[in-house]
């Protein structure tokens, strides 16, 4: 009896030890996945630009890897790396906590950087803050591995199915309602590419390059109207009439974005109207419209406009429009 007590006991630290071992040797290979920040989070604060800061040093590619490959040390976890993806800037941010002074660009940067034209940073407080300029618009997948940070470039419609173009006007109502709009597309399979996340001016060519890089589904611009008869409200869509696509087009496209906007909020629908002749509406070969939410004119709808919840719902019959055009 006490020799089979001896060898339950031998067995059993035999077999913990090799559960421990198998943990290591997993704890040690796993790999992590950065979490995806997209350029209108804007978390890595920064004022450089790619022009600006220490050339970062790249070595010679690594056989048959598809990944550009960023070296780190083994202090280094996920939570001590962000990542942003500045689209309409071709740009890559990584930002890099907990590194000594002096890391980069003792290290080099290797593997597939055939995506890439030129890559600098900037060091400060132990954060590192790495820019690289992309030769295109690219998604990327990120994985934390070895002490190494893999990043590989993809075409938005290799990851996505669905993408959408949403393209605010400069105020401060279409600002916030597309703010809303994406917070609430973050949470399902559409993947929506923002012109602009603030006053920033983008040029007519920029956007244009979004949509036709990015292979989006569609086009929608937001904004507000103004007028010199202040009784005027209500909601309007514009459309291209002159460019014709099957099934589903721009005129359907205004419609669908107006019904269900004017649904949530209870609205005047002033109907689909023709585009101006120099709207980008007219360039675009993909379902386009010009949804406007309202009349900062008219006191009341203005004051409407400007309340969170007001423009809540303005989002939510956006998503209700774009999840019944993928159905």
């Amino acid at each position: 009896m006490q020799q089979l007590m001896k060898r339950t006991v031998v067995y059993a630290m035999i077999l913990s030890v090799a559960i421990m071992c198998m943990v290591l040797v997993y704890a040690g290979n796993r790999q992590i996945v950065i979490t995806d920040i997209t350029q209108e989070q804007g978390q890595v604060k920064s004022s450089m630009t790619v022009a600006d800061g220490k050339k970062l040093s790249f070595g010679s590619a690594v056989a048959d890897s598809k990944y550009l490959i960023i070296p780190l040390t083994e202090t280094i976890k996920a939570e001590d790396v962000t990542i942003e993806n500045h689209y309409m800037d071709h740009e890559l941010w990584i930002e890099i906590q907990g590194l000594e002074s002096g890391f980069f660009p003792t290290h080099e940067i290797t593997g597939d950087a055939t995506h890439v034209s030129d890559g600098r940073f900037t060091s400060k407080n132990g954060s590192f803050c790495l820019k690289f300029q992309l030769t295109d618009i690219y998604e990327y997948r990120s994985i934390l591995e070895k002490n190494q940070l893999y990043i590989e470039f993809v075409h938005p419609k290799d990851m996505y199915e669905r993408i959408v173009v949403i393209d605010p006007s400069a105020d401060d109502v279409s600002l916030e309602v597309a703010e809303k709009l994406r917070n609430s597309l973050n949470q399902t399979d559409i993947r929506a590419y923002f012109v602009r996340q603030d006053k920033t001016a983008a040029d007519v060519e920029q956007t244009m390059e979004l949509v036709e890089k990015t292979g989006a589904d569609l086009y929608i611009k937001l904004g507000v109207l103004e007028h010199t008869d202040t009784a005027k409200y209500g909601v309007v869509s514009y459309y291209d009439p002159d460019y014709f696509i099957p099934q589903f087009g721009n005129q359907e496209l205004a419609d669908l974005l107006e019904r269900n906007v004017v649904t949530v909020l209870r609205e005047k629908a002033n109907g689909i109207l023709p585009c101006e002749e120099n709207s980008i509406l007219r360039k675009l070969k993909i379902p386009s419209a010009d949804l406007r939410l309202g009349y900062m004119s008219n006191r009341k709808e203005a004051e409407l406009l400007q309340e969170e919840s007001y423009q809540k719902l303005a989002a939510e019959g956006i998503m209700t429009a774009l999840q019944s055009y993928y159905q």
